[in-house]
């Protein structure tokens, strides 16, 4: 395996894209065969170096230059021998995919658009043609294709380099949330249990001195001590119950990543102020949230989910909406649309759904505290 990711397998980080492109090889393997004649052995020997080159390439060194150039230079023979000029789709598409600055990149397309010209220049000295009835010749489209697939390959490069730095920066918002409960769960022990346990020690050493020289007032202390025991017990529980509920901005990243395999597109509209909202209500609104974006991902056919946050003087208010093909009737065992009605109802809010073949929308409206 350390021999296969090496010297044969693409990197990693190229995905299944270079892999997909050698189907194109088969056009010159076809030229090739049978392998049975000698004007082939040639050809065949720098077909296996392109190959080689072309691999090569995709591995971001220092010897990049000579992976490159080494291509064209093979290119522009094969072009002589063979008229395979078609190869420089290859070279093409790697070098816009490649993570090299601008200036790499544009020395790279330089030396593309001069192997171009150059074996077409070939192409049309052999056959004595003029640019005109080459390109009809060669068809206008490959053309365009030869000369537009570096810009065109830049451009979905880019496309999904910023994807993947898109997924990155999610799973570094997961992270700081993580890391800010954890911050918040170690302030709360600190100035709540680390101060009542320090109590709890001193007074329980006070007792011990008081129990030879004044036993009367142990009892007081004692009462003290399993008060203040009580009261840590309920601390205790109320930072587990805080861990146990869920933000907001927990649940839409998670539920992001959901609907992403789902090949389904994602819309939201106010939602940096929910961070400012009560605990009690982003914990319902989570839920409610985590039951209607899985209801769309298994029933709705929908190519698209908006998600709007809004407040106003009185209350709190969520609305989900899908482009889906909507419902004729709620199921009798469908018990999501009946629990994200009574998670509402439990705090005195309101909850209401419409659907239509154009899609379902879900209002729901939680009251502000006093």
């Amino acid at each position: 395996m350390k021999f296969l990711k090496k010297y044969i397998l693409f990197p990693k980080r190229f995905g299944i894209f270079p892999y997909i492109w050698m189907i194109w090889i088969i056009y010159p393997i076809t030229d090739l065969w049978p392998f049975n004649r000698v004007d082939t052995i040639i050809p065949t020997i720098l077909l296996i170096c392109f190959l080689w080159f072309y691999r090569n390439g995709y591995s971001v060194s220092k010897a990049l230059p000579i992976w490159i150039y080494g291509q064209y230079g093979i290119i522009f023979v094969l072009t002589i021998t063979n008229e395979w000029i078609y190869l420089l789709l290859f070279s093409a598409w790697e070098i816009s995919s490649l993570p090299v600055s601008k200036r790499t990149f544009h020395q790279f397309l330089a030396g593309y658009y001069m192997t171009l010209v150059g074996c077409m220049g070939l192409l049309m000295a052999f056959d004595e043609m003029t640019p005109w009835s080459f390109t009809n010749q060669m068809s206008i489209v490959m053309v365009l294709f030869l000369i537009l697939s570096p810009l065109g390959g830049k451009s979905v490069a880019n496309s999904y380099r910023r994807s993947q730095q898109l997924r990155q920066q999610n799973s570094r918002y997961a992270n700081l949330i993580k890391r800010g409960e954890r911050e918040r769960i170690a302030r709360d022990l600190h100035d709540t249990l680390g101060q009542s346990f320090s109590m709890i020690t001193i007074k329980s050493e006070l007792a011990a001195k008081l129990l030879d020289k004044h036993p009367d007032q142990v009892k007081n202390e004692l009462k003290e001590i399993s008060e203040a025991s009580r009261q840590n017990l309920q601390l205790v529980r109320n930072i587990v119950t805080g861990l146990r509920q869920t933000s907001i901005a927990e649940i839409m990243i998670e539920l992001a990543d959901e609907l992403k395999l789902q090949q389904i597109s994602l819309m939201t509209d106010g939602e940096g102020q929910t961070n400012k909202w009560p605990h009690d209500i982003q914990n319902i609104l989570a839920d409610i949230l985590r039951e209607a974006i899985t209801n769309v991902m298994r029933y709705s056919r929908a190519d698209q989910v908006e998600v709007h946050f809004t407040q106003t003087k009185a209350a709190y208010h969520l609305m989900v909406a899908d482009n889906g093909k909507g419902y004729k009737a709620v199921r009798k065992d469908a018990h999501g649309i009946k629990g994200m009605a009574e998670r509402a109802k439990i705090v005195g809010g309101k909850f209401g759904i419409q659907t239509s073949r154009s899609g379902t929308v879900i209002n729901v409206q939680l009251p502000k505290e006093g």
